[in-house]
């Protein structure tokens, strides 16, 4: 009665695919009220520096198990068969398109390639290690590299989510 219950249910579909590490409530979790309808909205999605892979902390390089669904109010709403219902039907309704846009991932990579690359001339860190740098940091020292890590993650993550959203 007092949330806007699609935007609970995006904001978690997008920060359990990512695995977001401040979406546990941690920090950089916002919501509004909206006096128009009288409801709290999630959102909106916000930090997603330590996500998509880029840390094996809390073992969130891993594609597979669920990340979100037992932080903060989602160990709630996921207690409510309609919310569960509802996750599901927009997962459903969304899936395609989110696979669609691992190939607008490399468009967008390589329309800010130039740019990358004069990051990596000043800040020469591909390859090594940086704060939670996922395991194989190693073997990646191109921008490509980074960029294809990041599209299979993504990938392997959705096709896992896929499975267990319509098993719950």
């Amino acid at each position: 009665k007092v949330i806007d219950v699609d935007s609970f249910v995006d904001w978690y579909c997008v920060n359990e695919i990512a695995k977001t590490f401040d979406g546990r409530f941690r920090t950089s979790v916002y919501m509004y009220y909206d006096p128009s309808d009288g409801l709290f909205h999630m959102g909106p999605d916000w930090d997603f520096d330590d996500s998509w892979g880029g840390s094996n902390f809390e073992d969130r390089l891993n594609t597979e198990n669920f990340y979100m669904n037992e932080s903060g109010w989602y160990l709630y709403l996921f207690s409510n068969d309609k919310f569960v219902q509802l996750v599901k039907d927009r997962w459903n309704s969304r899936y395609q398109e989110a696979l669609e846009s691992i190939n607008a991932l490399q468009i967008k990579a390589n329309e800010i390639k130039v740019s990358a690359d004069m990051n990596f001339i000043k800040w020469d860190i591909l390859g090594t290690e940086a704060f939670t740098s996922a395991p194989g940091y190693k073997d990646r020292k191109t921008y490509q590299s980074e960029v294809n890590f990041m599209k299979k993650w993504i990938k392997d993550r959705l096709e896992w989510l896929n499975e267990a959203i319509n098993e719950l």
